[in-house]
């Protein structure tokens, strides 16, 4: 469930993240594609737990979180980049 500014995750299920290994946490936005990511301790260390009487949860902030097609765009930008300069270099335009 997405709150203002973060995410809330019921407290109990880092308990089977733990117990699976599950070392990322990804949270899929459908309405905009996005996906954002995290690590389990991240929620401990910077979450906030509540109880809004749907059970015990955790919150965190997106600031905490990594925006993973960010992090895609910035990947296939530097790889442009790289294949735009071994092209002069081909070329001997440097």
């Amino acid at each position: 469930m997405r709150v203002v500014g973060g995410y809330g995750l019921q407290y109990d299920a880092f308990a089977c993240f733990e117990q699976q290994g599950i070392k990322d946490i990804e949270i899929l936005e459908r309405h905009t594609g996005e996906t954002w990511q995290s690590k389990p301790n991240d929620w401990f260390t910077h979450g906030k737990i509540a109880d809004y009487g749907r059970g015990k949860q955790i919150f965190l902030s997106l600031k905490y979180m990594v925006r993973k097609n960010k992090e895609k765009i910035k990947q296939e930008q530097a790889r442009t980049e790289q294949v735009r300069a071994e092209t002069f270099v081909q070329r001997g335009l440097v």
